[in-house]
């Protein structure tokens, strides 16, 4: 049986490829954006992310915690974005923690900041800086902000990656999600962009 083991990793990276090709290419109506399902939507393009990036070893780990997937948000926000789906990825679960406290989401795997001041985003950015943290969200200067993933919703999911950031964070993401994204920015440079 230990010969099957390669084939249902390639299953499970080819799952969460199909994963994030439906959240990417999915079309949404102009009233569905900023809706419930855009949230949703954003819930599961969280959920695909682990599948596509690689974080550091930690030597005091002894078995596969859950990701842990933090949402930072305003007031205004809260409760909006559901919680992540909780199928491994990985054989890892997923836990939703939820602050408007930076420090408390100290230690998460991925954070999706749903913050539109740029003061604060850039305060709570400082919190994840040099962190093992994949940083996430939707503000227009998210990028330039030190956030690592900007995902924009319109008519589908498109999404932008800051490899710098990821790696100054000691993250690698992977070629398949490099290959999804509409631009990427990689030693201070637009090294890809794609008209949308």
């Amino acid at each position: 049986m230990g010969f099957l083991r390669p084939f249902s990793r390639l299953l499970c990276c080819a799952t969460l490829g199909a994963v994030l090709v439906v959240l990417v290419s999915k079309p949404a109506s102009a009233d569905e954006i900023h809706t419930k399902d855009s949230y949703a939507l954003t819930a599961g393009f969280l959920h695909a992310l682990p599948g596509y990036v690689v974080w550091p070893a930690n030597p005091t780990e002894t078995n596969s915690p859950p990701w842990r997937i933090g949402i930072l948000s305003d007031d205004q926000f809260e409760g909006v974005i559901p919680d992540v789906p909780n199928q491994p990825v990985n054989r890892r679960s997923f836990v939703t923690v939820r602050s408007d406290n930076a420090e408390a989401l100290v230690g998460c795997d991925v954070v999706y900041l749903a913050i539109k001041d740029e003061d604060k985003l850039a305060k709570a950015l400082k919190v994840f800086a040099g962190r093992p943290t994949l940083t996430v969200g939707d503000s227009k200067n998210f990028l330039k902000a030190g956030g690592a993933v900007r995902i924009t919703i319109a008519s589908s999911i498109h999404f932008n990656l800051d490899l710098d950031h990821a790696r100054a964070a000691g993250l690698k993401v992977k070629g398949g999600m490099v290959e999804l994204a509409d631009e990427v920015i990689q030693d201070g440079k637009l090294t890809k962009s794609r008209k949308k």
